[in-house]
């Protein structure tokens, strides 16, 4: 009887409790939106006031939002939500961690208390956040970071916010920004804008001292003003020289790019080397005190044929690139400005070109405009014959730099020239083969018409001495006299041709291995390419030396000449691939002509390059006077890198005063050795050496060494020392410089996931 009595005690409970609590459960899955998901260790409803409580590793699954807490309340009617204790709140890529999240399931409207985020490679930690229906974010009181040290503050950098806004599509602005270095502000912003996934900082700072401008501070700001559109705002303070102001735009579209730079400032010191009457000059230009750079480059392609091309490099002086820009100076002292229309095929193309001068103390060849057509090399028909042609009808102007001194003792000055021209070079190819030899006879017509030409004959080595003139760092005492076209000789039709003929033959030899297994056959191949190239230009009508120089074109004499050569190549087969370990060409000039030089041989050349392994390649250019005894140029240079993460790179020039020969070819290419091919050209001594060292001293930290030695003076002309160093979510490198007489100690910091973003201290 008791055992009954137990028994119906036990189940009594569930008899009356579980209906009750399967209704319930009825009720809430009845008023909740089948996009709700709901899960916890423990789950009541009170149907009074229709709340729902979930206590224990709840989990709210809404849409994008998913909410993890130790316990929520839902109200079934309204879809408010309240959680409390341990929070973490998702929607999309933003993740909060906080002590409770409130808001409504319905509008997608929350907000939470103080809070941690992390949005990668974004962490973020704050006091109160605002989620709208839009789903536009605002945080107070923010800290951002790419450190994840933030969330222990402890963070290497950070960001501090009054407040923060993120919209859907990743955009944010932040309000009242201080920027940090550990517990350090360097720096504040009123408004900074972003993307939570832009791949480039928002923020640049630099500091440093330099002998000629003193302390530097330079400060910049990044802005995505649209989607396609981002600018840059900044300024440099040189304690010496004044404040500069700087812009830096770019737009993208369908069709192309444009980049614009703006630099602007008042220079209360700039270059001089001498005084005259109380100006200030630099070389024969006088200093200026308002310095700036306007430049535009702009490229677009429609359907793929249709190219549009803007540079534009508007400069106050000569010597702005080599201060504020030296390392676009060293490569490109005088930057080409030019419009360009063109249509391009593989069987045509069609440009219009327009370069003028923008600067006067440049010395530009003015093409105002030049309208081209050329075709490349291509079948006649289904003939044997092969055509090329380039036809160009230009105006062009030699436009010389206009100096603000005078040469002293009355010198010539250079004169500027123009006229127009029109040339059309015509050739036709007839290859064949004679059993195993190529043979590619060519013949060449150029006709080229000037509207004005000079009586005065301007002879090569007047010309060269004319270029001499010109070296903006010539001085004013320079002995040379310039020698000035007129325009008295009239219009000029010249008519040149070219006979030639190029044949060669390929031998290769193989030496194979694993010949049982033909599918991994593995075989080293060497291949000998015997070749010459025979070049014949008669005797022109027109003398070159009364035509108006512009360009190659221009300066077309009587050659007649022949090279010799062979190239080698030795590649290697490992399964399907084929590689080269080495290639070499060796070549010989042999000049019948002109007759100072008849049936003499002029350089032998030699170019060879081996990459015997991915971390070693050798390179060595060689030419050599070979009627004279004399090697004009030695340039070699190495690569190497070993298994313990070093580098090094170095090469080694040595190149004695001398003057290159003209072995010029309308209708082919000929390998070059530093020399041009279109006319002789003078040089000076150059015996140098570049060494460039870079190693991995651990995981963390790498050192690097470069040296560049004039081994004319016996000197380092330049030598440069840096260590740089893993710091966690940063990488700093501390750096020593020494230009000539120019000493530098610098300072640079950047971050890991922005190395865009820098803090640089240091020239």
């Amino acid at each position: 009887m008791y055992k009954h009595h137990f028994l119906f005690r036990l189940i009594l409970p569930y008899i009356f409790i579980f209906p009750v609590l399967i209704l319930s459960l009825s009720n809430l899955n009845a008023a909740l939106p089948d996009s709700l998901e709901v899960s916890a260790d423990e789950l009541s409803f009170s149907q009074d006031d229709n709340i729902f409580i979930g206590r224990g590793n709840v989990r709210i699954v809404h849409e994008d939002i998913i909410i993890l807490t130790e316990e929520i309340q839902i109200n079934t009617t309204t879809l408010d939500v309240i959680s409390r204790g341990n929070t973490q709140f998702q929607q999309g890529e933003f993740i909060w961690d906080g002590n409770g999240v409130s808001g409504n399931l319905n509008t997608n409207t929350f907000e939470l208390g103080q809070y941690t985020t992390k949005f990668l490679p974004w962490f973020g930690s704050g006091s109160h956040i605002n989620i709208d229906q839009s789903r536009t974010v605002e945080g107070k009181n923010i800290k951002l970071s790419t450190c994840e040290f933030l969330h222990d503050d402890k963070a290497h950098w950070c960001m501090e916010a009054e407040k923060i806004v993120y919209l859907p599509d990743g955009k944010f602005k932040a309000f009242n920004v201080i920027h940090k270095i550990g517990i350090l502000p360097i720096f504040y912003s009123p408004v900074i804008s972003g993307k939570t996934n832009q791949t480039s900082g928002n923020f640049h700072s630099s500091t440093g001292y330099k002998s000629d401008f003193g302390a530097i501070l330079t400060i910049a700001g990044d802005w995505e003003v649209k989607k396609n559109f981002k600018t840059q705002f900044g300024s440099a303070y040189h304690s010496k020289r004044g404040t500069a102001f700087f812009n830096n735009s770019n737009i993208s579209t369908q069709f192309g790019l444009t980049d614009i730079l703006l630099y602007g400032m008042h220079d209360n010191d700039p270059l001089f080397d001498s005084k005259i009457a109380g100006n200030k000059f630099n070389g024969r230009f006088q200093s200026t005190t308002n310095r700036y750079r306007m430049k535009l480059q702009h490229q677009s392609s429609f359907k793929n044929n249709i190219k549009f091309m803007v540079d534009a490099d508007y400069l106050s002086d000569y010597d702005f690139l080599l201060e504020f820009y030296k390392r676009e100076f060293y490569k490109n002292a005088q930057p080409t400005s030019f419009l360009e229309l063109g249509y391009y095929t593989d069987n045509a193309e069609i440009s219009v070109n327009y370069r003028p001068r923008l600067n006067d103390f440049e010395s530009v060849v003015e093409r105002i405009p030049e309208l081209r057509f050329d075709l490349p090399r291509q079948q006649i028909a289904n003939s044997s014959l092969y055509y090329k042609g380039e036809s160009s009808f230009a105006k062009l102007k030699m436009n010389w730099r206009e100096y603000d001194l005078l040469r002293n003792g009355g010198l010539a000055e250079l004169r500027d020239y123009e006229t127009q021209r029109f040339d059309s070079l015509n050739l036709l190819y007839i290859p064949f083969k004679l059993k195993f030899i190529n043979i590619v006879p060519r013949l060449g017509t150029r006709v080229t018409f000037y509207s004005d030409s000079s009586k005065v004959d301007v002879t090569q080595s007047q010309l060269d001495k004319n270029f001499l003139i010109d070296d903006p760092k010539a001085t004013r005492n320079d002995p040379f006299n310039a020698t000035n076209y007129d325009n008295k000789g009239g219009e000029q039709s010249r008519f040149a041709y070219e006979i030639g003929l190029e044949a060669s033959l390929k031998i290769a030899s193989d030496w194979k291995q694993n010949e049982s297994n033909e599918e991994n056959l593995n075989f080293k191949r060497h291949i000998i390419q015997p070749f010459l190239n025979y070049t014949f230009i008669p005797r022109i009508n027109v003398d070159k030396d009364n035509l108006f120089f512009f360009d190659e074109i221009d300066r077309i004499e009587k050659t007649n000449f022949i090279r010799l050569g062979t190239r080698h190549y030795f590649q290697k087969k490992f399964n399907t691939r084929i590689s080269n370990v080495s290639r070499m060409e060796n070549f010989l000039d042999i000049y019948f002509s002109p007759e100072d030089n008849a049936n003499k041989p002029g350089d032998f050349g030699t170019v060879i390059e081996i990459f015997p392994t991915d971390s070693l390649s050798l390179w060595s250019k060689i030419l050599f006077d070979t009627n004279r005894g004399d090697v004009n140029i030695i340039n070699v240079g190495s690569t190497m890198e070993s298994a313990k993460s070093s580098k090094l790179d170095f090469s080694y020039l040595y190149r004695q005063s001398f003057t290159s020969r003209y072995n010029y070819s309308m209708g082919s290419e000929l390998t070059q050795i530093q020399t041009p091919n279109f006319m002789p050209t003078s040089f000076f001594t150059n015996h140098s050496l570049h060494v460039n060292y870079t190693k991995d001293l651990n995981s963390k930290t790498s050192f690097r060494v470069r040296y560049f030695f004039d081994l004319e003076r016996e000197a380092a002309a330049r030598q440069t020392y840096e260590i740089t160093r893993d710091l966690h979510c940063w990488v700093g490198s501390l750096g020593l410089e020494q230009n000539g007489d120019d000493f530098a100690v610098y300072l640079l910091f950047y971050l890991k996931d922005f190395p865009k973003f820098k803090i640089d201290f240091g020239s």
